[in-house]
């Protein structure tokens, strides 16, 4: 025990506080005269009997006190004794008349510091003795108050470890024995277990036979590598339940760098395993939900879309047929409520991506000029028949071309014109794009969208970007929609880092705008020559020859009537598998697969034409022809192998374009209706790479070619598997696995989007990047495999 007792550090700083305890004056005499002669600075103090002293040793604190070893009315060893017990530390140097070995043995025994015999009271000897018992003292003093708070320190420690659960332990790298804390068998369900050396038991005793291998693992890279590591493990306590326990340790080196120890902590992870559990099945929940929903849509899409094409396609072709005014009304009818389904329809789903997280952007060049001329074109009907003004306006300082998703913005802007088109019966509808601000290549821009309407209460702005949401209750009623139209695009806006907001007046008309950020674009070379396909081009080629792939017979019908007028020839396969046969047999020029299909559905359809022997016939162009509506039916599609995609309900002559383009092999971007655009490209090989490596070898040449041919479709289809399957690791290796073959052969673009795919080595699953990487690479590796097959 430490107390407080008085603790000099060095005799000669400060007076030495000495108190002598004799009944014989003279024996106090010659010891007081000693310590003053000896030189050492000294404050002496007295007590003649057990009493007085007793007292005096209360007045503390003394640097040493001198105790004759016989007193009247007791034993001076009884005192030392009594001193002891009651807890003071300090020095105590026994006076006898005797000097023998038994009075010495008895002093010790009772705690006396040192003991001097009557007729060694020299000046030397006594602060020989003083300066002796004062030094060893001290020594004792740090030993004790370092004891106690090593102990102090590891009693905090312990009180941490329960706290949060956590044991340490240690093991010699020699002898493999183990010393564990306390927590340790707390862990272990062995309360109580204290500090201790192990012996022969391990933790590894502990552990499921099944988990061992990891943690024998770790403590050889601990030893090897010289590194700490932690792996998490399950063992069984001393009940027999299992728990789950982080591991952690780290190497302690001796001089030689060789590991001495590894000392490391134990900590209980159950609870947050059991957290983490619960968490993984709430969100695979959520993702089921969130999965069925989709199908859920997705199949709600192609159910009324399906019909819906036949609907409003009849109606075009009646449109071109003798009515009188009545049934023209009628069809009008049938027309504007098929577009406002239509409509709804487009919207839930968008909204549905937007809340899913799947809304992606594309960023492509286009022109502010174009996409306004657009918008006054298709509303020009509707402008003339309510007898209205719609004009469109470009400020100052607004670039001619923008990099963007012209695909989102015009979503955005139809939404906004059609909604101040239906709420304006008198005066104008005004679309201008102003520059807020630039800053080298990049351009802040401000769209405007004004109107003379009827206006919006103040109250209700608010909340008018609000899902199902409209200004008035009536608002349904009397002007149609879903008030789902500004949701989205609010959503789109802010998805692109925009803001969007509105000001209005009730009566005196509203302005809708929104911000945006685009980078200026250079005008692509030759625009005019790829967007127009000329008649001397058509009559160039003989007539084209195409497969319908589609069950639904009112959709077969107008589908046939379409593609007669346009002047195309047609067969029809009712199922899957009869398209891949009649693709064999009747060789056209182009097909029109739909997905949902009896037996083998388009995707399956057109992965068995992808890999038909006749590189003519694998290399066929197809169109999606769906109604499926959803980015990821897009992407399905052309991993499956086609080559563009067409949502129903569609326009006839998106039909025509797409089928002139496909057939002339011509490098253009096709329109795809719906959620995405489609495309095919003239792919071109950069093939320096591999002729520097054969030069006139050509038989080294066909050599590779044929490897190229062989292996990389095998690792595509793999590929796909992969990602049907979650597995972002395999997906990294076989992506590893043909990087040589495809920048040996020059694939355009080819390494980053293997860098994207190669990513997927630090992921759990395969994300959205890779799912686009593997189609861009899937398309342009079946194409270059077209190329070098001729």
């Amino acid at each position: 025990m430490v107390d407080n007792d008085r603790c000099t550090s060095s005799i000669m700083e400060e007076k030495a506080r000495i108190l002598i305890i004799d009944d014989d004056m003279v024996d106090r005499r010659a010891i007081s005269r000693a310590l003053h002669a000896s030189g050492m600075p000294v404050d002496v103090s007295e007590a003649a009997s057990i009493q007085s002293g007793w007292e005096r040793i209360v007045q503390g604190p003394w640097d040493c006190v001198f105790l004759d070893y016989l007193l009247p009315g007791g034993d001076g060893l009884d005192l030392l004794l009594q001193f002891r017990e009651a807890g003071h530390q300090m020095p105590i140097v026994v006076v006898t008349s005797q000097g023998d070995e038994k009075i010495a043995v008895e002093v010790m025994r009772a705690g006396g510091s040192d003991y001097i015999t009557k007729n060694l009271l020299s000046s030397e000897a006594v602060s020989s003795v003083v300066r002796r018992v004062i030094r060893t003292h001290n020594v004792e003093f740090e030993r004790l108050k370092t004891a106690q708070a090593l102990a102090d320190s590891e009693a905090r420690l312990a009180e941490a470890q329960r706290i949060a659960d956590i044991g340490s332990w240690e093991m010699d790298a020699h002898t493999l024995e183990e010393f564990w804390t306390n927590q340790v068998f707390v862990i272990l369900g062995e309360p109580d277990g204290g500090n201790r050396k192990m012996g022969r038991r391990t933790l590894k005793h502990h552990i499921l036979p099944e988990d061992t291998a990891a943690c024998i693992a770790a403590y050889q890279e601990i030893v090897s590598i010289k590194e700490a590591r932690k792996v998490d493990v399950r063992l069984r306590t001393l009940s027999g339940a299992i728990r789950q326990v982080e591991l952690q340790g780290k190497p302690v080196l001796g001089l030689d760098e060789h590991v001495i120890k590894i000392i490391g902590t134990i900590q209980d992870i159950t609870p947050r395993k059991e957290i983490e559990q619960a968490l993984r099945e709430a969100k695979d929940l959520a993702e089921r939900n969130s999965k069925a929903k989709e199908e859920f849509l997705a199949n709600m899409s192609h159910e009324i879309r399906t019909p819906m094409n036949a609907i409003l396609g009849f109606a075009k072709l009646l449109q071109d047929s003798p009515m009188d005014s009545l049934q023209q009304e009628y069809l009008h009818a049938i027309n504007s409520s098929g577009e406002g389904l239509l409509a709804i329809i487009n919207d839930i789903l968008d909204l549905s991506k937007i809340e899913a997280g799947k809304m992606t952007f594309e960023a492509q060049p286009f022109s502010i000029a174009m996409l306004l001329q657009s918008l006054k074109d298709l509303f020009a009907p509707i402008v003339k028949e309510k007898d209205l003004v719609l004009t469109a306006m470009v400020g100052p300082g607004v670039p001619e071309w923008i990099v963007g998703d012209v695909v989102k913005l015009r979503q955005v802007l139809l939404n906004l014109v059609s909604n101040s088109l239906k709420f304006t019966a008198v005066g104008e509808v005004n679309v201008e794009i102003k520059l807020l601000n630039q800053s080298g290549t990049t351009f802040d821009l401000l769209f405007e969208v004004a109107d003379t309407g009827i206006g919006i209460a103040a109250d209700k702005q608010r909340s008018i970007f609000d899902s199902f949401t409209q200004a008035r209750s009536d608002t349904t009623r009397e002007y149609g929609g879903t008030g789902l139209g500004l949701t989205i695009c609010k959503r789109i806006v802010e998805l692109q880092g925009g803001r969007i907001g509105l000001e209005s007046e009730l009566g005196e008309g509203s302005n809708f705008y929104f911000e945006l950020r685009f980078e200026i674009a250079a005008p692509p070379p030759q625009l005019s020559s790829l967007q127009v396909i000329t008649d001397e081009e058509i009559n160039s080629k003989p007539l084209r020859r195409v497969l319908l792939a589609e069950d639904n017979k009112l959709n077969q019908r107008l589908a046939t009537i379409i593609l007669g007028r346009m002047g195309f020839s047609y067969v029809i396969a009712n199922t899957g598998q009869e398209a891949v046969d009649l693709v064999q047999q009747e060789r056209p020029d182009i097909v029109l697969m739909d997905i949902q299909m009896p037996d083998m559905d388009g995707y399956e359809a057109t992965r068995q034409i992808r890999k038909l022997d006749d590189p003519v016939l694998r290399a066929i162009p197809i169109i999606a022809l769906t109604a499926h509506a959803l980015r990821e039916e897009v992407e399905k599609s052309l991993a499956a192998g086609m080559n563009a995609f067409i949502a129903k309900p569609f326009q006839a002559e998106q039909l025509r374009e797409a089928i002139l383009q496909l057939t002339h092999r011509r490098p253009l971007q096709l329109p795809v209706q719906g959620d995405t655009e489609g495309s095919t490209q003239t792919l071109k090989l950069d093939l320096r790479g591999l002729e520097d490596l054969v030069g006139d070898n050509a038989l080294l040449r066909q050599e590779l070619v044929d490897i190229f041919l062989e292996e990389v479709p095998k690792a595509i289809e793999k590929m796909q598997d992969a990602l049907k399957r979650g597995d972002a690791m395999d997906l990294y290796r076989l992506a590893h696995s043909i990087k040589p073959s495809l920048l040996l052969f020059g694939l355009p673009d080819a390494a980053q989007t293997l860098k994207l795919l190669e990513d997927a080595e630090h992921l759990d699953l395969p994300g959205e990047p890779q799912h686009a990487a593997y189609v861009q690479l899937r398309a342009a590796a079946y194409a270059a495999c077209d190329i070098l097959a001729k």
